[in-house]
């Protein structure tokens, strides 16, 4: 496990990256991943990336489908 403000810091670019390019959520297939992502995003200086949803990919599949998970 990364120290805990490496992995702040990892989350947070990723966060800024994405929205930085256009993306209007993260999806991922970690479920460390979606709770760091979602913890994180509400750390952040931005509004447009506390506002980002993140999604695990089987979630997003179902709603794709217009099914509910």
């Amino acid at each position: 496990e990364a120290a805990p403000e490496v992995q702040k810091a990892t989350t947070l670019h990723r966060l800024h990256e994405a929205r930085d390019v256009g993306a209007e959520c993260i999806v991922t297939a970690c479920p460390y991943c979606e709770q760091a992502f979602s913890t994180t995003k509400g750390q952040s200086g931005r509004d447009d990336v506390k506002k980002m949803e993140v999604l695990d990919i089987v979630d997003l599949a179902y709603e794709s489908a217009g099914l509910n998970a």
